[in-house]
């Protein structure tokens, strides 16, 4: 018995000129492959050759349906207009409610694999506008610059070939978890909040990014919200809420569209996704962490204005995905990979962290070794190792240090104004107490944005030229004069 029945149209399984095998066969292959490594046996999976277009179904092709775990449909355009397939997928459906009902859990045995992109609110009516609409899907496409569907296909070249393995091993992955669970091999359900994990709905341009999050929290074993796509009516609100509720931490991508509006609303989906994370955070501790690409610039005056409100947020994160997964798991207290030993550092000691760029740290060295011999240890960022190791290192140092210093020298204004934002920001990565001091050290080379920077909140020190223990004496001044917390 099959535990995995693939439904397809057979006009997705053309096989071009001189090639053996047709896009479905090399994903029937891949799936079967990927499946086996990852749940450890050899796992059934059944389709139909369908060397005809005819749509009867078949006692042979009825008997396996019945009898699946399992549902993966490879949706396209074709698939809609097969009542073949559909009547594979009703099948399907009468014969799970008799054997443990069509969900495991929050978790549907229809498993939604789109080749081509659809709008399932054009098929509300067909067994797939049923049972698909709110299902988020597995995608192998991509859109070009002008928003055409390219499907990702390997028979196309070295880089089709890892973006199709990349997007089969992610339909594998869960089907193992899911597998485990029906055959009753799975871990115990998490304890319900602190394993639960929302990761909001966004506009399109960084919907990509948002599943690559998904898919690696659910690979720490957290269970991620929303499990379905939500319809966009007028209780979408209170969609949202039910699964914040749920949660410990939600996580809002926002990009360079304002994003889908609501039937009834005015707000968009990411707008009111985070307004509800923060309504939901006052009355169950809710971590609510706002993502933005660095590279973020819009036109639209509705996401300008949102965005203007989510900058006050002292838990805004901009920069790359790699380091957004990295505060991700810092806010969850996630074991550490890094274990860095500053040398010098007393474990009673009072402690500064010299932020700097990698350009800069024989510079910096006459500092630290002056500072060391007035009794205060330094430590450097770390400039090995992977992005979210250096992240968490560069996190880790802000929330534990006595004091910070950025060292601006020979590192860019968009470096400067990054550390700057999480110097500011340090409160919400988990600090508990206030600095003895924060400053900044203005160095060579010189430049209009270094000349002109003031603060109101941060010690600014001018050491230009050649170094001088006058600047270090400012340092320590600074650092043992009591100062009011300014963030």
């Amino acid at each position: 018995m099959a535990e995995i029945f693939i439904s397809y149209t057979h006009k997705d399984n053309v096989r071009l000129s001189g090639e053996e095998c047709g896009w479905i066969d090399l994903f029937h292959e891949a799936l079967r492959v990927r499946l086996a490594s990852l749940a450890g046996y050899e796992v059934g999976i059944w389709r139909d050759p369908k060397t005809t277009g005819n749509d009867l179904l078949t006692p042979r092709i009825e008997h396996e349906v019945a009898q699946a775990s399992f549902f993966v449909a490879v949706l396209s355009p074709a698939y809609m207009n097969s009542q073949w397939c559909q009547k594979e997928m009703r099948v399907f459906a009468e014969t799970a409610k008799m054997r443990g009902g069509l969900n495991l859990g929050a978790k549907s045995r229809f498993i939604k694999v789109i080749k081509t992109p659809i709008d399932l609110r054009h098929h509300a009516q067909t067994p797939a506008g049923e049972h698909f609409a709110e299902l988020l899907g597995y995608k192998f496409y991509a859109l070009n610059d002008r928003g055409v569907p390219l499907e990702v296909d390997p028979r196309f070249g070295s880089s089709q070939k890892r973006d199709f393995c990349v997007a089969v091993n992610e339909v594998a992955y869960d089907i193992s978890l899911a597998l485990a669970d029906f055959n009753g091999n799975g871990v115990a359900e998490h304890d319900a909040t602190t394993r639960r994990i929302y990761v909001a709905e966004t506009s399109f341009d960084v919907t990509p990014d948002r599943d690559r999050v998904r898919r690696e929290l659910q690979q720490y074993g957290y269970i991620v919200l929303p499990e379905r796509a939500y319809e966009y009516s007028s209780h979408y609100v209170d969609r949202v809420r039910d699964d914040l509720l749920q949660c410990a931490l939600s996580v809002h991508p926002i990009g360079k569209s304002y994003g889908i509006v609501p039937e009834g609303d005015s707000k968009s989906i990411v707008a009111l996704q985070y307004e509800t994370a923060l309504e939901t955070s006052r009355d169950t501790g809710l971590t609510v962490l706002p993502w933005m690409p660095a590279d973020f610039m819009s036109r639209d005056d509705r996401l300008n204005r949102f965005i203007e409100k989510v900058r006050d947020d002292p838990r805004l994160f901009i920069g790359p995905i790699e380091n957004l997964k990295a505060v991700i798991h810092d806010a969850l207290n996630e074991p550490r990979r890094v274990d860095t030993i500053v040398q010098g550092r007393k474990a009673d000691g009072r402690w500064l962290y010299a932020i700097c760029d990698k350009a800069d740290c024989d510079s910096v060295k006459p500092y630290e070794d002056a500072l060391i011999e007035r009794g205060i240890d330094v430590a450097l960022p770390l400039f090995e190792g992977d992005e979210s190791e250096m992240r968490l290192d560069h996190v880790e140092n802000l929330k534990n240090c006595d004091a910070a210093l950025i060292y601006y020298g020979r590192g860019s204004e968009y470096w400067f104004r990054s550390k700057l934002l999480d110097l500011r920001k340090t409160f919400g990565y988990g600090r508990t107490r206030p600095f003895l001091l924060k400053a900044v050290l203005l160095a060579d080379p010189r430049g209009s944005s270094k000349d002109q920077f003031r603060s109101a909140e941060l010690v600014v020190i001018n050491a230009y030229g050649a170094f001088t223990t006058s600047h270090v004496d400012a340092i320590y001044h600074a650092f043992h004069t009591e100062h009011e917390p300014a963030i």
